[in-house]
């Protein structure tokens, strides 16, 4: 009976390893040993782990191990303590489940394979469905897409990778210093590749996948510099400096000039691209200062405003001013120093939590007697095409990010809550009633009303919003 050894790098998200350790615990194959790699955790990682798994090893590093280093300890403490040939070695990511008879099935599977490793299909939690199932790399393309069948499988990750001691031997290990981390993994299996072994995936063998742990790949809301650190990072997926590395170790000879070539041009464009768009946000940071600089005594901001500029308010937009962060507030206004917030349909594109908080930080920098004027899509409009419209995922522009369908009683209450006393101007009534109060449009314009929006020329209520005064006591 073959042990299983269990390669686990981990750093300081214990919650998310003891998913994995409680998955492992309840295994039906129990002749495993668990290699915790837990490369400078300060959260108690691995005396949680202790507590669950009997036959545990802990090797501790101090932060700087990354992925492929985490391995490669893993592999010498293999090499050390002179694992047998025949056994089985497994690379695991802690953010993978699987279910009891994951290791048994594991192993009956490798069992009836020679020279191979052996990866389990990556299924969709929700669904059950496969999402991955093996890599066709095209190295002269730089290229990485799921492979058409299995025999074009070329490339594996090495989440929940299975192999036999012995063919570990023969791949070798990593290379920590030019691939801590992203690209360790395409290498090393492209090597496998390369040496003869075959890359197998067996739909029998399932784990699904905490997505939400993965490291930096969109920068869209970093300042240059930020950006510059994190681009460059060892947890960059994009670091071009890694995947240079890659190619330069996985790349055959003929294609790695060009390989290169193209990595650094795009690096290059996508920087240029990158500072560009931070100076056009630093010159709009600026011109935003200087509009409230000049016009503090009266302040009228449209929040959202995409492309709506009024005469006499000031136009935002994220992630100047976000609404649901009330730091972006404070660097831009004092508490209590702005007479109007206009919000034309932005409030339905915020979970309610967050609808809370921008109800709170309006509350916050509004003067005495100031005024929020909210428009959102009316969930009480009788009309079933419109409200299929405006639904959260509904078929109408935008409405694939709407997050909540308001009517007049969810969204008074809303701001009721936040301290605002509210007078509805336009709305409909559950029995599919239209109400209308007069209403200044010096106090905030709002296109989408049965007064201005131009398909209500022959039906003044084809397209309403539910339109609402909100002013601070």
């Amino acid at each position: 009976m073959q042990k299983v050894y269990i390669l686990l790098p981990v750093h300081n998200r214990s919650a998310v390893t003891e998913r994995f350790i409680d998955c492992l615990a309840a295994q039906t194959y129990s002749n495993y040993h668990l290699i915790l790699i837990d490369d400078g955790s300060t959260d108690n990682t691995d005396q949680m782990a202790q507590a669950k798994i009997k036959n545990i090893t802990v090797l501790k590093g101090r932060g700087n191990w990354w992925w492929a280093g985490s391995l490669q300890q893993g592999i010498n403490w293999l090499e050390q303590h002179g694992v047998e040939d025949r056994d089985i070695v497994v690379f695991a990511n802690d953010d993978i489940t699987f279910d009891a008879g994951f290791l048994q099935k594991a192993v009956s599977i490798l069992d009836n394979l020679d020279a191979a490793l052996l990866l389990p299909h990556l299924r969709d939690e929700k669904t059950g469905l496969p999402q991955e199932s093996g890599v066709e790399a095209d190295l002269q393309k730089l290229t990485f897409n799921p492979a058409s069948s299995p025999d074009k499988i070329n490339c594996l990750p090495t989440r929940g990778l299975f192999m036999r001691m012995a063919d570990l031997r023969r791949i070798g290990g990593f290379y920590p210093r030019l691939l801590p981390h992203y690209w360790s993994d395409y290498e090393f299996t492209i090597r496998a590749h390369r040496k003869g072994f075959k890359l197998c995936t067996s739909p029998d063998l399932a784990i699904s996948l905490d997505r939400g742990q993965s490291g930096y790949r969109s920068f869209e809301d970093a300042g240059f510099v930020v950006f510059l650190q994190r681009y460059f990072s060892k947890r960059s997926v994009l670091n071009p400096v890694y995947h240079t590395s890659f190619v330069l170790l996985a790349s055959p000879l003929s294609y790695m000039p060009l390989n290169v070539f193209k990595i650094w041009r795009n690096a290059i464009v996508y920087l240029v691209h990158k500072l560009k768009r931070s100076l056009k946000k630093q010159m709009e940071k600026s011109h935003l200062a200087n509009a409230i600089r000049r016009l503090r005594n009266n302040l009228k901001i449209i929040v959202g405003s995409a492309a709506t500029k009024q005469e006499g308010w000031i136009s935002t937009n994220y992630p100047l001013l976000d609404l649901t962060d009330a730091h972006t507030f404070a660097a831009l206004f004092d508490s209590g120093s702005v007479s109007n917030f206009l919000a034309e349909h932005v409030w339905e594109h915020m979970t309610l939590e967050d609808g809370i908080k921008a109800c709170h930080n309006c509350f916050v920098y509004l003067k005495q007697g100031g005024l929020l004027r909210i428009a959102v899509p009316d969930g009480f409009h009788p009309d079933a095409d419109y409200i299929a419209q405006v639904k959260p995922g509904g078929y109408g522009p935008g409405a694939d990010d709407h997050k909540v369908l308001y009517n007049y009683q969810t969204l008074s209450a809303l701001l009721e809550n936040a301290g605002y006393k509210v007078r509805l101007l336009e709305w409909f009534d559950e029995e599919g009633k239209f109400h209308h109060e007069n209403w200044d449009v010096e106090e905030g314009f709002i296109m989408r009303s049965t007064r201005f929006d131009p398909r209500n020329n022959t039906n003044p209520t084809a397209y309403t919003s539910l339109i609402i005064d909100a002013s601070k006591p």
